[in-house]
């Protein structure tokens, strides 16, 4: 994993951020204001949360730290050195690090926690751009609002999403749907296609896209 270094500190600057948390899966979220916490608690897909302590109050890291409890999301805090003299940190938080953060510090704290816990390395979810699946729940959000779906259309949307920009012939995806004993026509895969983009069609991120005489294919939006 490579980290951009910052020659004048040993600090995490905004890209170094976004660099850890693009190259560890399960998600992980920052918490580095009191604006950003509900949004964090309320994703399920979200395993790990960093909460920036020196960013936020006293009472939001209280909420804070309830929440995550209540949801098993482990905390790794970012305290100053003055905090440790004055909270349980072993009973607090699944781990900590005294700030100004060095990058592969982070990155080792990042994966203790994880592989302590084998459960937050389990993938069960997939997540393009706004569009997350929950493949045990068989779930759907938007914009983390959860969507109904029938189930051929979450069959058709996982398989789609799984494998985004690879275009699908109809056949194929009747075939890998339905069945190869399934006798209908590939006219119902546009049906279902249909109401599967009318229900994500609050996605800015992400759509279903037709490739003429061919098929579809999942696209990210540029």
């Amino acid at each position: 994993m490579n980290f951009k270094q910052n020659n004048s500190s040993n600090s995490i600057n905004i890209s170094d951020w976004k660099n850890i948390i693009y190259d560890f899966k399960p998600k992980i979220s920052i918490i580095d204001s009191d604006y950003s916490i509900e949004e964090t608690l309320k994703s399920q897909f979200v395993k790990l949360v960093i909460l920036d302590t020196t960013k936020i109050t006293s009472s939001s890291i209280n909420y804070c730290k309830k929440e995550c409890s209540l949801v098993k999301k482990p905390i790794l805090a970012l305290i100053t050195k003055e905090m440790t003299s004055t909270i349980h940190l072993e009973k607090e938080y699944a781990d900590f690090i005294i700030t100004p953060v060095n990058n592969l510090e982070l990155s080792a704290r990042i994966q203790k926690i994880l592989y302590k816990d084998n459960s937050l390395l389990k993938e069960t979810n997939i997540q393009i751009g706004d569009i997350s699946i929950n493949l045990e729940t068989y779930e759907v959000f938007v914009k983390n609002e959860r969507i109904t779906l029938r189930f051929k259309e979450f069959q058709l949307l996982q398989l789609l999403i799984s494998n985004p920009e690879k275009v699908y012939t109809r056949e194929s995806l009747l075939n890998q749907i339905w069945g190869y004993n399934y006798f209908g026509g590939t006219r119902t895969v546009d049906v279902h296609i249909r109401r599967l983009r009318s229900k994500i069609s609050n996605s800015n991120s992400s759509s279903i896209e037709t490739i003429w005489n061919v098929g579809y294919r999942f696209r990210k939006n540029r």
